[in-house]
């Protein structure tokens, strides 16, 4: 599972100068950092191939339209299992370009949100597919592949989605070129950090520094009723 997400590093083309891939002037513009990155949110995905990689803004989520009933659904996370049998064979990979992501746990009544990021530091780049957006509205949409969570993730989550290594760019390449069936899998153990933040994170209007907070003190324990005595 994957429902919200980071990218705060303070500059787009460094990010595409790392990745050595090419993004419009217009998008380095318009960038900012985000610490509370949630389904439906424009954000920033890597694509192409080894000759020309390309960071694009993209819409977090592919509709998928349920025909039988005349609903629609938004699919932000999408089971790696089902692409391995070749389901959602007609997407195209992409790489959603993140340094986080976050999975909670329950505490009592609350849910507290855990930040992953990499044990190494810098970039994760999150397996996924895209799709085009036709209409008024054109452009790109994604969704973000998961796996079972490897022994960083398990305690929190049985889920976690597919990291493909910032610095190999062989695996970058091969995962775009469709030929790395092998690459969805967990991640090494070892390979995230876990720490849990604000939970601040748990309202997505909150897109600033202080969701990466540390945690606030857990709620005190309801008061016991006082025993009532009584006298014969």
């Amino acid at each position: 599972m994957c429902g919200r997400m980071t990218l705060t590093a303070g500059d787009l083309k460094q990010i595409a100068d790392t990745l050595g891939a090419e993004v419009d002037p217009a998008d380095v513009e318009r960038y900012r950092p985000r610490y509370n990155i949630a389904p439906t949110d424009l954000h920033w995905v890597l694509v192409g191939d080894r000759a020309e990689r390309r960071i694009i803004p993209a819409v977090w989520g592919l509709t998928h339209k349920r025909l039988i009933v005349n609903l629609q659904r938004l699919i932000v996370n999408l089971r790696a299992e089902a692409v391995r049998h070749g389901a959602f064979s007609h997407h195209a990979p992409c790489l959603a370009i993140a340094d986080g992501f976050y999975e909670w746990r329950r505490v009592g009544k609350e849910r507290r949100p855990i930040w992953y990021r990499s044990a190494r530091g810098g970039l994760l780049l999150l397996a996924g597919l895209d799709e085009p957006i036709t209409g008024k509205k054109a452009g790109t949409a994604f969704t973000i592949l998961t796996t079972q969570a490897n022994a960083d993730v398990a305690p929190v989550h049985d889920r976690m989605p597919v990291v493909v290594p910032a610095g190999r760019a062989d695996e970058i390449d091969a995962w775009l070129a469709r030929r790395s069936p092998e690459l969805l899998a967990p991640a090494p153990a070892g390979a995230l950090v876990a720490q849990e933040v604000s939970m601040r994170v748990n309202q997505v209007v909150n897109d600033d520094p202080a969701c990466l907070g540390p945690p606030e003190s857990p709620d005190p324990p309801e008061p016991e009723s006082p025993q009532r005595s009584f006298r014969f």
